[in-house]
């Protein structure tokens, strides 16, 4: 029974880094060359943040860093900047696993949410305040809004694709500790 937990751990990291790589892959393509009004929406920030609040056994804190700092250098962002805010919400995620197993879709979502708008606004108000060159407000916006669109679709993928679920109330890790 402890080799089937420890299986579907590893299993379950296995399959976000793939879904990570793959995500970072399709943005680095260049598929048009032309400037657009739309943003689109930041799939792997609302997968991590999902995952982690579903299982953050199967997303631990040095994978998280690994993918971001990653995308910060591969899309030419400040280095280390998202990887820690990504890094600090979902560790303010992962440590209310235990009360965010009892909460409906709507708070899950809501709480999903709001870390998405913090990590923006903070993320943000940081390069405003070392004069970073940023987007235009309204871009960001429409960034944040069709991230926001994209979370309930990422939870209807991981809970019935890919079988990310809450973990039931008595279930302990190959370890014995409380999931």
């Amino acid at each position: 029974m402890a080799e089937l937990a420890k299986r579907q751990v590893w299993t379950g990291r296995g399959i976000y880094l793939a879904l990570a790589i793959t995500i970072i892959f399709i943005q680095l393509l260049p598929l048009d060359q032309r400037p657009t009004l739309f943003s689109p929406p930041d799939f792997l920030l609302v997968l991590t943040l999902v995952w982690v609040a579903r299982r953050p056994d199967f997303v631990p804190f040095y994978m998280i860093g690994t993918v971001f700092f990653l995308t910060d250098l591969l899309f030419q962002r400040p280095p280390g900047l998202m990887s820690a805010l990504v890094l600090i919400a979902s560790e303010v995620i992962r440590s209310r696993a235990q009360s965010i197993r009892d909460l409906p879709f709507l708070g899950e979502f809501g709480l999903v949410a709001f870390a998405v708008i913090a990590v923006a606004a903070v993320n943000r108000a940081t390069l405003a305040i070392v004069l970073t060159p940023q987007p235009y407000q309204l871009l960001e916006l429409l960034h944040i809004l069709a991230t926001l669109i994209a979370i309930p679709f990422v939870m209807f993928s991981a809970q019935f694709i890919f079988g990310v679920r809450r973990p039931a109330p008595g279930q302990v890790d190959s370890m014995g500790q409380r999931l």
